[in-house]
């Protein structure tokens, strides 16, 4: 054991284990930043599981602690690649790096759905939930990858297919000549 002090106080502690400790004299992992042995931030490597993990603990209380991460713009990589970001504005990107139209923008350059919500609990529940809009500003809309709008649901309720402003509750709308088809079997 290693240990480095100022002002008649341990400041940094080596074990004979690897592990190192600045504010704390007993680190449980390979790395600890610790409040007075109390709340600390721990790093341990974890080569069986090839990863390493980052937690924000208490070893006093033993609790898990809030963890907070503060600057400009934060880039998630995996690889090397940058697979997700969270932007200053608040704007979140996965696959894209410029969310710059809504809060959330998901992108997927491959065949298959962009995003899968599976509600498995067994007394039911919701399995996607889209609240927004009020009167005819739309609640839901989708449409192709190049912003052609296929189906929409305003705010007031009224369901347009092939139109983006119905005037009832369900309208449909053909371009062409040939009659718009309801099937109802």
């Amino acid at each position: 054991t290693m240990t480095l002090r100022t002002a008649n106080s341990n400041r940094i502690r080596i074990l004979a284990n690897g592990n190192v400790g600045i504010g704390t004299t007993s680190p449980a992992t390979k790395f600890v930043v610790s409040d007075a042995g109390g709340t600390g931030l721990e790093i341990t490597p974890q080569d069986s599981l090839a990863r390493i993990s980052l937690v924000a603990y208490d070893r006093l209380d033993f609790a898990y602690r809030e963890l907070n991460f503060d600057g400009y713009n934060y880039s998630f990589r995996t690889s090397g690649n940058v697979k997700a970001v969270m932007l200053n504005n608040g704007n979140v990107g996965i696959g894209t790096t410029n969310p710059t139209t809504s809060r959330l923008e998901v992108t997927k350059a491959a065949s298959g759905p962009v995003a899968k919500f599976d509600n498995t609990s067994s007394t039911g529940g919701t399995g996607l939930e889209v609240n927004g809009g009020n009167g005819t500003g739309f609640a839901l809309s989708v449409g192709q990858y190049n912003g052609l709008e296929r189906f929409r649901v305003q705010g007031n309720g009224n369901v347009g297919i092939g139109t983006s402003s119905p005037a009832t509750q369900l309208e449909i709308y053909k371009v062409n000549d040939d009659p718009a088809t309801l099937r109802l079997s």
